[in-house]
Order: structure tokens, then sequence, then C-alpha cells
């Protein structure tokens, strides 16, 4: 990962490939993007781990977790949230809603739930009557993320709350040698939520209840890796959490252009396309794109050309990077042709649902 003592802009984008919900593909119109798509067009492309947003955030810190458990989400994030760093193993168990459609249950995080501390706190000290005797520990040290603490559950395996939002909950619930056991758990946890009087107070409210955990990320916290990056920019708590273990300089996202003249490799992670995705909006989609755009890729285009950058490279988290660095960054606007970004949507949708699709809009085709 470390380069040349140059300047080096490394830019994590999950999501930037999707994918979305069939239904909201076929509603894609592709994003004015010129400097995105010319970027994938002229880059040089090779492998790179991490399918998935937090995989490759690990990645990019160079942390490998052992397969097969969990990456320890929990643990990082949690440094984040206020805790201190320590030995326990700790699981995410963040509240959700689940919505019957069907025979299905979809699952609706917590941006749609408008959750107070106060309401966070009540109902983790009702859950914990349920741990008690188990000797766990329930903490709700930030509204939108939980953690239970609990000795080592190396037979549970659970699939990341990004990778579930707008899903039907089946083919993602716990498993593992323990996975009946958790199961089990997270049934209790639904019916003590579903009688919690701060639910009722919700209804009220007018606010959909919070009627159940979703158990991830499960793991003690890693040892801290050499520091990597000169910078780090995110809102990401995972990418804000590693900052913490590695004792990086972090800077929330809206500093674009802090320290970016200082030698050395500098990240970002930028998850509003994410976000977009997870909420199985593709006009979101489209407009995050086109923010990302103008606040890092138009922002990278100037510094490369005063010299102030020497490589540029992009993380979609689909396996690959794109790197742009010298003497391909003199070049880099005389050849034009370039694909619509909606087209390398397409390929992560085929490649997902066995299905193409033909985005809206008359961005089509190749583009000159």
């Amino acid at each position: 990962m470390m380069t040349d003592p140059g300047r080096h802009l490394h830019l994590a984008v999950p999501g930037l490939f999707g994918p979305l919900p069939q239904h909201a593909a076929q509603t894609v119109v592709a994003p004015e993007v010129p400097f995105l798509e010319t970027l994938l067009a002229r880059a040089t492309v090779a492998p790179f781990p991490g399918l998935g947003a937090e995989s490759l955030v690990f990645a990019l810190f160079g942390l490998e977790i052992d397969k097969p458990a969990d990456l320890p989400c929990a643990a990082v994030t949690r440094l984040v949230d206020g805790g201190e760093p320590d030995s326990h193993w700790w699981l995410r168990a963040d509240p959700v809603h689940l919505h019957a459609d069907g025979d299905r249950l979809l699952l609706f995080d917590v941006r749609r739930l408008d959750i107070h501390l106060e309401e966070a706190r009540w109902l983790a000290a009702q859950l914990n009557g349920l741990y008690r005797e188990q000797g766990w520990n329930l903490e709700a040290l930030h509204p939108e993320r939980w953690y239970l603490r609990l000795p080592p559950q190396s037979g549970l395996r659970t699939h990341p709350l990004s990778r579930v939002v707008g899903c039907n909950i089946d083919p993602f619930l716990p498993f593992g040698a323990q996975a009946q056991e958790w199961r089990g758990l997270l049934n209790e946890a639904q019916m003590l939520l579903h009688r919690s009087d701060v639910n009722q107070h919700r209804e009220e409210r007018g606010v959909v209840p919070i009627n159940s955990l979703w158990f991830w990320g499960g793991g003690s916290l890693p040892e801290a890796p050499p520091a990597r990056f000169a910078s780090i920019k995110a809102d990401d708590p995972l990418a804000h959490g590693l900052a913490i273990l590695t004792g990086s300089d972090w800077r929330p996202l809206n500093e674009r252009d802090a320290h970016l003249d200082r030698p050395g490799d500098h990240l970002v992670v930028d998850d509003s396309v994410l976000n977009a995705v997870m909420a199985a909006d593709p006009d979101a989609w489209g407009q995050a794109c086109e923010a990302l755009e103008s606040a890092w890729l138009e922002l990278a285009d100037e510094l490369i050309r005063v010299g102030t950058l020497n490589s540029l490279t992009l993380y979609p988290g689909n396996g690959l990077s794109y790197r742009l660095s010298n003497p391909g960054l003199s070049r880099f606007w005389r050849r034009r042709r370039r694909r619509p970004l909606s087209e390398y949507l397409t390929r992560v949708q085929q490649d997902r649902y066995g299905t193409l699709f033909k985005p809206k809009g008359p961005r089509q085709g190749n583009v000159e």
C-alpha cells in the first residue's frame, strides 16, 4: 500500500457499482461523472482484497482476519463510541425494524428509526435481563450502535448489517455451529422488544418500533497494525475506529483538501454512495456519484494538474483497484473514450441477479 514519498490519494467508495435491488436498478439514470468515467477507462486495474464495505476498509488498513471468522467490526467501532480498548469479545447488536411483507421479513436499519439515546439505553437495560444469566452485557453507547460483551463465540458467523438492509432476513440469519442458539436468542429479544413500553411510546409518536436486533461483526480488538496513511478522512465509524487503533490523523469527510499538501498516502472513505445503495434509491445513488465527482475527483484533477498529487487509486469494493499515476497522469485527458458508470453497475447486477438492464437517460454506450 505505502508508495514513494510523493503525495498519493486512496479513495474508497463502497457501493459505487451497486448492487441495487432489481426493481430499483431498472430506474437508474446514468449520472454525469466524466472524470470518474475517464479514470475507470484509463486506470491500471489490479486485484485488491475486499468484497463489500467492511472487508474493504480492513484491507486498506492492512488487517487480515483469520478465516472463517467474522471481521471484528464491533470491537473497532466501539472505540469511536467511547469504549476503552480491551481484550473482550464484542458483538454488534444493532437496533432494527423488521417489516412483514407476505411471507418475508424485510429489515430496515436505524436511519429510518429516529432513536433517542435515552430510548436506546432503556431498551438495553431491559434486554440485559435476558443476558444476565449468561454473564453478558449489552451497551448502548450510541443510538444506532449497540455492543454485546460475551465470551468468544468461535461457532458464530454473521452477515454485516450493510448487506441485509432492505432484504429478506432469512438467508442472512446467524449461521455456523451456534446458529440455532443465536436464532433462539434473537426470537427472545424480539418478544421483549414487542412488549416494551418504549415501543408503545414510539408508536404513539408515530415512529416505527424497534422490534429486533441484528447481531454481526463479532470478535476481539485486533492488534494495531503500523499506520499506513498520513491522513484519513471518513464519516464511516469503522474507518474512524481503525484510525484510532493505528493512531492515525483522522478528520471528518467534509474537510476535503485538508493535509493533502503533505507528503505520504492519504485515505478518503466516502460511504455516501453505499448509503444510497442500502436505501435502494437509484436517484440518491446517481446524486451521490455526482457529489463524489465534484467533491473529490475534480479536486484530485486540480491537484494532479498543479503537481501536488502523484497518484490516485479508487477502490469500489468489488475486489479491484483502479490506479492512475505518473507518467499516465500527464496523458490523462488526451483520450476521452469511456463507458458510462451505469455500465459498471449493470455488470454487478448481472453477477448478483443474472439479469441485465438498460439504464434510463440519453447517456448510453461509449462516450467521446
